[in-house]
């Protein structure tokens, strides 16, 4: 282990990064848990290997491993000749498309460091982010027909002063805004493979891949660094997990470059020669295509799209056929019921540990719980609420974690990381599980969050932010933003408010209209207003958010 620790770590620190310590590295290592080369060696060793062979597919459309290894290329050198240097920041905010994945390809390639938002962040979020990551390009989605983006864009650069370069990857660009097929076409072939083979053989395996976010419960999402051999690690694992290989066809319509999608479904499905199928929308008419075009093997399938994906399997009674499983964070038994695939949970934080069940594991299993980590070295531990102190067998408690792809510290957040971790250092989730048999077996079964979030079809939704900005209403003397149940989202946000003297109720759309003009993205705006004369307390005197969690349920006639 000495030895290890001597040899393994990163060669050049970033400031603000919390970097593993030199003898967990040696465990991993050891272990074989986690590799000593990057993710990028890694996917570029898979291109050449399934060269011939689909990478990605969509409505019309199809690019082989050749194409998409050439095209990243290309546009790696297109981003370092606009002055973009190894370890810079680019904000990427844009939708699904093949043009995302060749940009996220060609930042690895350049030694770049994608920092993932989504395409529905506003000046808040990306403001906010760009600024603490100090970003050195904003990289854009100019289609939408509804939302001025390069206007948008404009905004970011005078409000973050450190993004020198916009770049449209998809949609049309401007004045100050190259194209990403612009940049490609300027590239030649042979110029950008020699430029990605020096550039690649210098990236250090234990340094920065990605800047990931966490949803979080404190306002604008905290920095979550992903290392490349830590995102290797990841991805291998679910390899293994799920048995994706080169036969296979993955499609995720949630945002690519969440967490869950690209570590758990088409990182994996990239590093094993299987093609990705990339929905141009997740409306049914989207899914339809995809499904009749594609002919899918897994889905990663946010609980909201059943109903849509119900009606493609009822008018394509083939679609069944060639799938080998659908995985999906909860409902697992009624989305088997009414699809006829078998349907697996999984569990998962951007701060790190997998947990999954598995495609052989009987239904008793798939259905009753989320599973068990997916890694060697990954380890957790069920603790009583609020201490660190373990639970006894089979009660509730929070699942705190460690292992060979776990975060050591948020970017540059000292206050931060003084909360998320226990004292020897094992990440707290905020969340509850207990640990049940079934069929002879241990399993972890979800209990719920401590956290005060909404979770709202896989988002996660800051109840502390969206409540600071709607006390700047001229009616609203205070309020707390709630989850109550939704059978599509599984939660929705409530605001529940106390009123200043003489003042109506706003409804949903002013409360939605004041938060845009604070430039909040509009799936984090409360979908239901309640007004109430009092806030229930505790016995300590702090608001009892639980309690007001039932009044809205019962006041919206829900169930809690």
């Amino acid at each position: 282990m000495t030895r290890h620790a001597q040899i393994l770590g990163v060669r050049e620190p970033m400031a603000g990064v919390t970097y593993p310590p030199a003898g967990d590295l040696a465990r991993h290592v050891s272990r074989g848990a986690l590799p000593t080369r990057s993710l990028i060696a890694a996917l570029r060793a898979s291109f050449s290997a399934h060269a011939g062979r689909l990478a990605l597919l969509g409505d019309g459309w199809s690019m082989s491993y050749a194409e998409l290894d050439d095209e990243s290329n290309r546009a790696a050198l297109a981003f370092a000749r606009l002055g973009l240097q190894p370890l810079d920041r680019v904000i990427f905010q844009a939708a699904n498309s093949r043009n995302l994945v060749v940009a996220v390809l060609g930042c690895l390639k350049a030694g770049l460091i994608p920092l993932c938002t989504l395409h529905a962040h506003r000046e808040v979020e990306i403001g906010g982010l760009g600024r603490h990551s100090a970003a050195r390009a904003h990289f854009i989605d100019s289609t939408p027909a509804n939302f001025d983006v390069l206007a948008f864009a404009e905004n970011i650069r005078r409000l973050v002063p450190t993004v020198a370069r916009t770049v449209a990857i998809a949609g049309p660009g401007g004045a100050d805004v190259a194209t990403l097929t612009e940049l490609i076409q300027a590239v030649g072939t042979e110029e950008a493979r020699a430029f990605v083979e020096k550039t690649i053989a210098a990236i250090d395996p234990f340094q920065v891949a990605f800047f990931q976010i966490s949803g979080g419960s404190t306002g604008i999402p905290k920095i979550i660094p992903r290392f490349q051999n830590d995102y290797l690690a990841n991805m291998e694992a679910v390899q293994r997990a799920t048995g994706i290989s080169a036969a296979d066809c993955v499609v995720t319509p949630g945002p690519m470059l969440h967490n869950a999608g690209f570590a758990c479904f088409w990182g994996p499905a990239l590093l094993a020669g299987a093609r990705v199928a990339i929905l141009d929308n997740a409306r049914e008419d989207g899914l339809a295509r995809v499904f009749a075009q594609c002919a899918p093997t897994w889905l990663y399938m946010p609980k909201p799209l059943l109903p849509r994906l119900a009606k493609v399997f009822a008018a394509q009674p083939d679609a069944a056929k060639t799938m080998r499983g659908i995985v999906t964070s909860s409902g697992a038994r009624e989305v088997e019921r009414q699809l006829g695939v078998p349907t697996m949970h999984f569990y998962g934080m951007t701060e790190g540990i997998i947990i999954h069940t598995r495609p052989d594991d009987p239904p008793a299993i798939r259905h009753g719980g989320i599973g068990w980590p997916i890694a060697v070295g990954d380890e957790f531990r069920i603790l009583k609420p609020g201490t660190e102190e373990p639970v006894a067998s089979g009660e509730s408690g929070e699942i705190v974690y460690r292992g060979p792809y776990v975060l050591h510290g948020y970017y540059d957040a000292p206050e931060q990381n003084r909360v998320a971790f226990t004292s020897d250092g094992w990440v707290r989730s905020g969340d509850l599980v207990r640990e049940v048999a079934r069929d002879g077996r241990q399993l972890l079964v979800f209990e719920g969050r401590l956290k005060d979030v909404v979770s709202r079809g896989g988002e996660k939704i800051s109840s502390e932010e969206v409540e600071r900005y709607l006390r700047t209403h001229a009616a609203i003397l205070d309020v707390a933003v709630v989850p109550v149940p939704c059978p599509i989202f599984s939660e929705r946000a409530c605001a529940v408010l106390l009123l200043k003297p003489g003042h109506g109720c706003p409804s949903v759309v002013d409360l939605g209209s004041h938060l845009s003009g604070h430039g909040l993205a509009k799936f984090k705006w409360p979908e239901h207003v309640l007004a109430v004369d009092a806030f229930p307390v505790t016995n300590a005197g702090k608001l009892d958010k639980q309690s007001l969690r039932r009044v809205a349920a019962e006041r919206l006639g829900r169930t809690a």
